[in-house]
């Protein structure tokens, strides 16, 4: 299974489009910038997104945050997507970006 291990500051944003749902691992930091990922139907996953000064918009079956913290202006969310037990890992921090997580 693949990784992808990515950074970007003050860019254009990173688009992850149709990504397998044989990946291993997900591996993001940005700032200044949007980040927009698209998972394949039946992927699964451990989730964490760290935000600050930044929002999520997370859609699509089989997302569940079993930990959601917001103070002032961070969030954190830790979940899964499809089984709790899922060996791959999307991991996204941001600062001054906002996160916008799909599965279709």
């Amino acid at each position: 299974a693949g990784s992808i291990v990515l950074e970007t500051k003050h860019g254009d944003g990173i688009n992850l489009e149709k990504v397998s749902r044989e990946f291993g691992k997900i591996d993001i930091e940005g700032q200044f910038s949007t980040i927009n990922i698209n998972m394949e139907n039946g992927a699964t996953a451990l989730l964490e997104f760290d935000l600050q000064f930044g929002n999520l918009k997370a859609r699509g079956e089989g997302i569940n945050f079993n930990s959601v913290i917001k103070e002032n202006s961070s969030s954190e969310y830790s979940g899964y997507l499809g089984r709790a037990d899922a060996s791959s890992l999307v991991k996204v921090s941001t600062r001054y970006g906002n996160i916008r997580f799909e599965v279709n």
